[in-house]
């Protein structure tokens, strides 16, 4: 398991990874959840904290934005307010500028956060709960101080941004669906877990790349679609996929499906 999609070149072996390009995945090669702890057991005594259905959808997010070198930011910084206005987008794209799709630097996934969370910062469709960390700390009463402010920040919204880091995939992810949270996913190539059998699409908002600029519309449209009453069908459908798929009890148990 590491961050890297590089192929391993073993005859005869099969490879279980948590990062995984679509387009280049090899034939031998297994999607495995990224696990961390069980949410609901460990902070919500083992139950959902199912959240009401309001007129305007709540976006979480609690981490670090992208780490920009100096000499870099003023041109990251108008990338990210042009790639966040549909129409210049567009534009520029017509012109073969791509203000949207990333180039694959060990800055990708930073730098797709941070544009996500700029789009959504300056667009009134949706409730924006950001907890934006802006340095590191190592002590463990800072680390569970962290640890506590960003369930608290899972529970306290309706979605929560999911976008790739170092690696292609989203621990965040995994996270919120233990939660029974809806991930708002930006799919950057992305192959998931299981999905001969689950239909992911059902279970988050599904955002591609390139429709970035578009992300605040995705959301309310998602959220739009659903009655009080689905809003939280889903969110206990989205922890019961986790106990049933993606926790480690719940991988084993359909382990036997990769061969």
């Amino acid at each position: 398991l590491d961050d890297t999609t590089a192929a391993v070149e073993l005859d005869n072996t099969r490879v279980f990874r948590t990062s995984v390009d679509r387009s280049t995945r090899q034939p031998n090669e297994v999607v495995v959840p990224a696990w961390s702890e069980d949410f609901v057991e460990h902070y919500c005594d083992g139950q959902v904290q199912l959240r009401s259905k309001s007129s305007k959808p709540v976006v979480g997010y609690c981490g670090y934005q992208a780490l920009v070198k100096p000499k870099n930011q003023f041109t990251n910084h108008v990338r990210l307010q042009l790639g966040a206005i549909p129409k210049v987008a567009q534009i520029a794209s017509s012109v073969g500028i791509n203000l949207v799709k990333h180039p694959l630097t060990w800055l990708y996934g930073s730098r797709i956060r941070s544009q996500a969370l700029f789009i959504l910062s300056r667009d009134s469709r949706v409730e924006c709960n950001f907890l934006i960390r802006d340095a590191l700390h190592h002590t463990e009463t800072l680390t569970l101080s962290k640890r506590q402010q960003f369930v608290e920040n899972m529970l306290n919204s309706d979605y929560i941004l999911c976008a790739r880091g170092g690696g292609n995939f989203s621990y965040r992810f995994y996270e919120t669906l233990s939660c029974g949270r809806i991930p708002v996913l930006i799919n950057t190539d992305c192959e998931l877990p299981f999905e001969q059998w689950i239909d992911w699409k059902r279970y988050c908002v599904w955002v591609e790349e390139e429709d970035l600029p578009h992300l605040g519309a995705r959301i309310r449209e998602f959220h739009d679609r659903l009655t009080p009453a689905q809003f939280q069908t889903l969110q206990l459908e989205c922890r019961q996929l986790w106990l049933e798929w993606l926790s480690p009890q719940g991988f084993l148990a359909n382990f036997y499906r990769f061969f």
